[in-house]
């Protein structure tokens, strides 16, 4: 179909039938991703979480809670990347007012193994992390972490079963002579028992990389 044919009609279904918030239902002040500014202006303040080691420090934006959680399931598990740029923004100026500072870091998603990005045709994580890399105007690597274990969804398993997940979970280049000393900062969409960060931060230093930070959007 035409690019002009499609979006003549995506603009006849939407003034015959309005999009509406995902969450609260509403038609005004609708963003891109389906979900209202006030909805978006709810999610609350993350918790102060523990940094596992060998992490430096992991700034977590918001709690995971109902709003957030509605908001999350549409993103990963219902093809919405364009939600990515709303809660990317929104994580970035929350950041901001935790006195986070991006500094030298070169920013590093927390990858999906390739069989899961072929069947969600693309990573959450990598698409918040472009968001944040142009926000910030540090470099985006996507070629230094690598998932090379497969597993089930962890939002099905349990705290438990997370922490047991396979051990080498990732694998990581090293760095090029001089890039030792450069930070490298993991972004993750959710943070739970922070297994997944700790095992990608442990590849990296495994590798020859001196400082691991992380931040995520909630947690």
């Amino acid at each position: 179909m035409p690019a002009l044919l499609k979006s003549f009609l995506t603009s006849v279904i939407d003034a015959i039938w309005p999009p509406t918030c995902i969450v609260c239902g509403g038609d005004e002040r609708l963003e891109e991703g389906e979900v209202c500014a006030w909805c978006l202006g709810k999610l609350l303040p993350a918790n102060v979480l523990p940094t596992p080691k060998p992490l430096h420090r992991l700034d977590v934006a918001f709690a995971y809670e109902t709003t957030l959680r509605q908001i999350m399931h549409r993103f990963k598990f219902e093809q919405t990347p364009k939600l990515a740029r709303p809660l990317a923004e929104r994580m970035a100026k929350r950041l901001d007012d935790m006195s986070f500072r991006v500094g030298t870091a070169i920013l590093v998603p927390v990858p999906d193994h390739a069989t899961r990005r072929r069947e969600r045709g693309y990573n959450p994580a990598s698409e918040i992390a472009r968001y944040l890399a142009k926000r910030w105007d540090r470099p985006l690597r996507e070629d230094i972490l690598r998932r090379v274990h497969y597993g089930p969804h962890q939002s099905i398993l349990s705290d438990i079963e997370r922490r047991r997940m396979h051990l080498n979970t990732f694998t990581a280049n090293k760095p090029l002579p001089g890039e030792e000393t450069t930070p490298i900062l993991l972004v993750d969409d959710v943070v739970h028992t922070g297994t997944t960060v700790k095992r990608a931060a442990s590849a990296l230093k495994k590798a020859g990389w001196q400082r691991i930070d992380a931040v995520s959007l909630s947690g």
